[in-house]
């Protein structure tokens, strides 16, 4: 997957969503009055001058001389230098408008390139424009409010030496990760609601030149790529584990992102699941095919390692993660990595260097027999590879695994097995202990399986060794809820292709249909359900989970389940938030609840924003509870809101012992206060 565009195809892309195609564009006025200008000053040869920068891309490679196309390159570049100073803090939809102002107004000819950016035509700017792909989004103006990225480092790099400078830095990086969610949100919600129409009649349209293979249709809007998790190229066989591969391509940033190596930098990111399908949404970078300095982008063919800084600073990244040195490169173009092939490395038109394509990050556990690309999806959880005797390899079981690749298969394959026998028994120990209510208990089975590196598919072998009752229900309870959650996405993506519609009433019939299904409303169907589907999926998913005389179809496996308890979890899992009256009267009468159309409140988009902004907002409110000491109830509330924050970012994976001990901080406080305020109600607001 690739996040970047060649300078050349960037700067000619096609103006395509509003009027005559062939209409020029402001920002292609500009660009070529600054590039003429430029001309002017140089004396070049064998160049005809009247031919603008349009011409010089078309004819860059032919019969021009070397020194006269690296004299046009210099100035194709100082050229757009000038443009991006030009456009750097004006707002892409006031451009916008003012392109469909001036490209149907009768007497445009009489307003200036300068002035149609610049909004300077007379009247105010008052609406934004439609929605499109143009160049204003794909090259992103330095400072202008869509380069998240130049946000996004600039506030990583501030001081820290006060805590004054700390709440400043927490603080905006909380600011921009709202920010950025939400415009994720925004658009991200439209991509997929119109997944099903043509690309031509589609509000945001699909970026056809954009590289890579995995994943599916990629589209640029407002500073931000957007990448759909689907197994369009059928590498992953099948949607499901495709979106697995994007929540390791979220979870390798994060590792990287927390490796604490200088001046290496990842985009900003998050990741969005709605109406079964899912996006990756991240920062445009500041890069492109030539500033590629590590890995490779061609499976190995081609092993970029240019850079000594570079090289450095991922060797330092793998041997933080215990990630194995191995031998990288399909031809006779070799290097030693310790990571994946396919990881690429760049150093930015900013100076910055930055690592992108993380989705291989972590190496795979054993492939399943039954499923021979698994390894491009099951992957060892960092926790687990970070405290495991022996690094492992990233490129295990891959094509471009090396010359060793068999140490590393039998080393992978080791390691499984000490996941699933030791680790698996472990947790069950662990959960064995525990004392919570349902509910709360359900929240924390996969805190707890991720402390000791067990990934949530191996439930079914930390159920197997648990030994209380009462937990091998809560772990049949979190297996059949997932269940749940997979079908039930799958069911939304396939009406939704079957449809075409993006109405939400059907989706929101689809969900109420199903949910029925699962509450056993259907009396004929729903006994055939969990005594077929139910249970053959439990088996296939999560082996050995079921047990012995679970497996038998005369056991009531839904008996054991106690529903109500059940779709609390599912609501949390899927986002679809049922009533407060449909949830007070599933408590009361769990089997014989129905849920009916208005049950259904919200089936919301669910996002998980990458563990630095969890984190910021967690130490912002943390520090703001301490300066409220005066107001004791003011500083419980924040000191709750930053517990939920930290605990977000620890379950998604922080492995940060600052970050945990600032957890234990807030906790400590929390508690003092409440203590506090209980011995002396007088001192609530001191």
């Amino acid at each position: 997957m690739r996040a970047y565009e060649p300078y050349d195809t960037v700067v000619n892309q096609p103006f395509s969503n509003i009027g005559d195609p062939t209409l020029i564009t402001p920002y292609d006025m500009v660009l070529n009055n600054a590039y003429q200008t430029r001309l002017d000053t140089h004396r070049i040869e064998d160049y005809d001058t009247d031919l603008g920068y349009d011409q010089f891309i078309g004819k860059k490679n032919s019969s021009l001389s070397q020194s006269t196309r690296l004299n046009l390159d210099q100035i194709m570049n100082e050229s757009y230098n000038s443009v991006v100073g030009i456009i750097s803090d004006t707002d892409p939809y006031e451009i916008e408008k003012s392109y469909n102002e001036f490209a149907y107004a009768p007497d445009s000819s009489e307003f200036s390139s300068e002035d149609l950016l610049l909004g300077n035509h007379g009247e105010s700017i008052v609406t934004p424009a439609p929605i499109s792909t143009s160049k204003y989004d794909r090259i992103v103006p330095h400072n202008s409010r869509f380069d998240w990225n130049q946000r996004f480092q600039d506030i990583l790099e501030l001081p820290q030496t006060t805590t004054d400078e700390v709440l400043s830095r927490y603080e905006r990086l909380r600011s921009l990760g709202n920010d950025f969610i939400h415009t994720a949100k925004t658009f991200g919600k439209i991509i997929i609601e119109e997944i099903f129409v043509p690309n031509e009649e589609k509000t945001i349209r699909p970026d056809k030149q954009m590289g890579g293979i995995g994943g599916g249709p990629k589209y640029v809007y407002c500073g931000i790529l957007f990448k759909y998790a689907l197994d369009w190229k059928g590498i992953y066989k099948g949607d499901e584990w495709a979106m697995k591969a994007a929540g390791h391509e979220y979870r390798g940033c994060t590792a990287f992102a927390q490796c604490g190596v200088d001046d290496l930098h990842v985009p900003l990111m998050c990741i969005m699941d709605y109406r079964g399908f899912r996006l990756i949404a991240m920062s445009f970078l500041p890069i492109n095919t030539r500033t590629m300095i590590y890995g490779s982008h061609d499976g190995g063919q081609s092993i970029f390692a240019s850079d000594p800084i570079m090289n450095r600073k991922m060797n330092q990244v793998g041997k933080f993660l215990n990630l194995k040195g191995h031998t990288v490169g399909m031809s006779k173009d070799k290097n030693y990595f310790y990571l994946p092939t396919d990881i690429e490395g760049h150093k930015g038109h900013d100076s910055r260097y930055y690592a992108l394509d993380f989705a291989r990050v972590f190496p795979p556990t054993k492939p399943l027999e039954n499923m021979p690309s698994s390894f491009l999806y099951y992957q060892f959880r960092p926790e687990f590879i970070k405290s495991y005797h022996i690094p492992l390899s990233s490129d295990a079981y891959a094509k471009f695994g090396g010359t060793e690749n068999k140490i590393h298969n039998r080393e992978t394959d080791e390691a499984t097995e000490f996941l699933i026998n030791r680790c698996a028994k472990r947790v069950a120990r662990q959960l064995d202990e525990m004392d919570y209510e349902h509910e709360e208990a359900l929240s924390k089975i996969p805190s707890i399986m991720h402390k000791f590196g067990v990934n949530i598919r191996y439930l079914g072998y930390v159920r197997q060794h648990v030994k209380k009752k009462s937990v091998q229900q809560l772990l049949l309870i979190e297996m059949v809820a997932r269940v749940v959650k997979n079908e039930w996405r799958r069911k939304l993506r396939s009406r939704m292709l079957m449809i075409k519609s993006i109405a939400e009433e059907i989706y929101r019939k689809v969900t109420r249909d199903y949910f029925n299904l699962v509450l056993g409303v259907h009396e004929e169907m729903s006994p055939q359900y969990w005594d077929n589907e139910m249970r053959t999926q439990l088996i296939e998913k999560y082996p050995p989970g079921i047990l012995p005389d679970e497996k038998d179809r005369s056991f009531d496996l839904k008996s054991e389940i106690p529903l109500d308890i059940l779709f609390k979890r599912v609501q949390t899992l899927t986002k679809v938030l049922l009533s407060y009256e449909a949830n007070e009267q599933f408590s009361l009468s769990p089997n014989a609840f129905e849920i009916v159309y208005p049950d259904i409140k919200r089936m919301g988009l669910k996002v998980k924003p990458m563990v630095i902004i969890s984190s910021a907002e967690a130490r912002a409110l943390y520090i703001e509870s301490t300066r409220k000491q005066k107001r004791s109830n003011t500083a419980i509330r924040l000191l709750k809101l930053s517990l939920s924050h930290f605990a977000d970012a620890i379950s998604a994976g922080a492995d940060n012992k600052d970050l945990i001990l600032n957890y234990g901080d807030a906790v400590s406080l929390y508690y003092f206060f409440i203590l506090l305020t209980l011995t002396f109600p007088s001192i609530r607001t001191w």
